[in-house]
């Protein structure tokens, strides 16, 4: 599950799953707003989410990813 930042006709979108979480004029403020977005769904739901730059050329960057981490056994 990743929550998608990319350039929009005015700005940046952020989005999840199709739909629009936010939009905003710049990039930083998207990529706030995604992490953001992203913790909370993690903190809600406990299923792994992260967040992912769309860049002009096509490519995706994942950016940042929530998720549990098993602690080893001795």
């Amino acid at each position: 599950r990743m929550i998608l930042v990319q350039a929009a006709e005015h700005g940046w979108s952020v989005t999840f799953r199709g739909l629009l979480l936010s939009s905003l004029p710049t990039r930083s403020q998207a990529m706030k707003s995604a992490i953001g977005h992203a913790g909370d769904r993690f903190a809600i739901t406990g299923e792994p989410i992260g967040v992912v730059l769309r860049l002009a050329c096509g490519s995706e960057v994942l950016i940042c990813q929530h998720e549990r981490t098993h602690a080893s056994q001795s």
